[in-house]
Order: C-alpha cells, then structure tokens, then sequence
C-alpha cells in the first residue's frame, strides 16, 4: 500500500470513529428520557441501533470506497463498522435498563422535596428570565437564561441543573413542533442522496399545578424501574 493510500485509509478511520462516537451520544440522548420505563428506553434504543448502525454502514462504504479508491473491497469493513455503531448506540440503554434508570429515579426521589418547594417559591422569578410568550410557564429556555445570567447561589445552581435533568418529569407537552431533517438515502451507483423527512418534537412545559404533583410522579415512576 502506497503512502497516498495509508492516508486515505486513515483519514476513513477516523471518519468512522467520529460517526461511531456520535452513535454512543445517541444512545445517551435516548437514555436521558426515563418516563417510558425499561420498556420505552429498550424499544427507542433497539430502533436507533438499527437505524444508526445502517447509516455507519452506508457512510463507511462511500468513504472508504472514494478514499481508497478500492472500489467493492471494503464490504466486510463497514458492515463490522455498522455492527458496532449499532451497539455502540445500545451501551448507554443497556446499562439505563440493566440498572441506571432506577438509580437515577431514585436520586430524583431524594431530591424531589428540596427542588419541588424551590420551583414553587421561586416559579414567578424564574419563568422571569427569559423573554417568552407562555407566561405562567416554566420553559427550559427560562432555565437556561436563570442560569446563564442570574446571581445565584450554589444551592440553587445545582437545583436548576437537577431541574433541567428532569424536566420532562416535572412539566408536562404544552405542543408538538413539526420540522424537516435530512436524512441520507443510497442512489444505487455508491452514492448518498439527501432526502428531507418530517420530525415531531415535543415542547415541555412546567406550570405550578405540574409542581403540585411532582412527587407523586416520581413515586409513580420509580415503580416502573
């Protein structure tokens, strides 16, 4: 192998890694979302595994083939790279499942009194610092600001990050935004093809009634895990 190869080979590679390590960070974002249970982060992790580790398969197969110029030798390569994408995406899941998620809930038990009677006693300052037209609720976006410009103390840092963390637990779907990403389709002649598809993505919100039955939720939800 000449050197111009070895460099092509190792410009794929790490083209590969990188494809591979924002597979991990998928598996990560599927396991922040404990309100479906075991069942919810399983199904969600086992469907993004297929998908991503198809994607890697794809993506791998062109870049080696244009890179390397050795076209159809590197079938074998990205199908194994595929294959651990796809469980790549599964590790951070699979330890949510196996133990994670309950450990978790349970750290949001210990601290749901502290933050629940926080929120309440602070919830008109805090839906305050970001501009916003749901007033009267509590958007990550007015987290975010609290954080990003408000003096606090350390207590309250911490509480707003454990806020942030459960937010989904502690608020409830004010709508769901429609909006188009591209996904990547094969042409048929080893090329890639931008595709646009549809996206639905729920926007949460806290209101104070939502903080009134916090606890219960996280009682209800602990009894999932």
């Amino acid at each position: 192998m000449n050197k111009n190869k070895w460099i092509a080979t190792a410009l794929a590679w790490c083209f590969s890694a990188l494809l591979v390590y924002g597979c991990v960070m998928m598996g990560v974002y599927v396991s922040a979302d404990l309100t479906e249970g075991p069942t919810g982060v399983s199904f969600y992790g086992v469907i993004l595994a297929l998908l991503f580790g198809f994607i890697v398969w794809l993506i791998s197969l062109v870049v080696f083939d244009n890179l390397t110029l050795d076209y159809g030798e590197n079938d074998q390569v990205s199908v194994w790279l595929g294959v651990i994408a796809g469980v790549c995406v599964l590790l951070v899941p699979f330890y949510t499942v196996l133990q994670g998620g309950h450990e978790r809930v349970l750290a949001y038990q210990k601290v749901a009194p502290e933050l629940q009677s926080y929120l309440q006693a602070n919830f008109a300052r805090l839906d305050s610092c970001a501009e916003s037209a749901d007033s009267g609720i509590l958007l990550e976006s007015d987290l975010e600001a609290c954080l990003a410009r408000s003096p606090l103390y350390p207590f309250e840092v911490r509480l707003l990050k454990e806020a942030q963390e459960q937010f989904k637990v502690l608020g409830h779907v004010l709508r769901t935004d429609e909006s188009i990403v591209p996904i990547l389709i094969a042409t048929g002649n080893g090329g890639l093809m931008v595709m646009p598809m549809e996206s639905d993505t729920k926007v949460y919100g806290i209101s104070l009634s939502d903080l009134d039955g916090y606890q219960s939720r996280v009682a209800a939800l602990l009894r999932r895990w």
